[in-house]
């Protein structure tokens, strides 16, 4: 008799897993979708970093003339001269305003006070910043006054961060 033709044959085997490499196509795009993204993310990161460094470092500045005036190290007159210096430097540098480093007296003053409307110019400010404070002046800079010039140029400081507003194309 003739042995059973079924005995003969072998286990039913299942095909091997799928390898986890090389991964499908998609897997592909998507990895380079997000590359993609990655790279854009970071290169906005240092461009909004680049443009905020500047504010960074006047902040610092400023609060170092404080400092410095708090402690004596610094006459009132010399703080106003060098705060200032400072805002026309972040205009000229940071905000790429030319026509308005070139603006003295009452054109500054009117420059300062457009660039931050809520922050009223104090008294002080006219006599300090406009062309008289070349002059030898027979008073000096009063605590209320110097207080109040810190304030303002801080105020200043923090709106000069603020883009201008656009105006609408006709």
């Amino acid at each position: 008799m003739q042995a059973d033709p079924l005995q003969q044959l072998k286990d039913v085997h299942l095909p091997a897993e799928p390898s986890w490499w090389p991964p499908a196509p998609g897997w592909w795009l998507l990895a380079l979708a997000a590359l993609c993204l990655a790279a854009l993310a970071l290169r906005q990161l240092r461009r909004w970093q680049r443009r905020r460094r500047p504010y960074v470092q006047a902040a610092l500045l400023h609060e170092q003339l404080v400092s410095d005036l708090q402690a004596g190290a610094l006459e009132p007159e010399r703080y106003v001269h060098e705060a200032n210096a400072l805002l026309k430097r972040i205009m000229l540098h940071a905000r790429d305003e030319a026509s308005a480093a070139a603006l003295s007296g009452e054109a500054w003053l009117e420059r300062l006070q457009a660039l931050a409307p809520e922050a009223p110019v104090p008294a002080s400010a006219s006599h300090w910043l406009t062309e008289r404070r070349f002059q030898p002046s027979i008073r000096a800079l009063g605590t209320q006054e110097t207080s109040e010039l810190v304030g303002w140029f801080r105020a200043l400081l923090s709106a000069a961060r603020r883009p201008e507003p656009q105006e609408p194309a006709p």
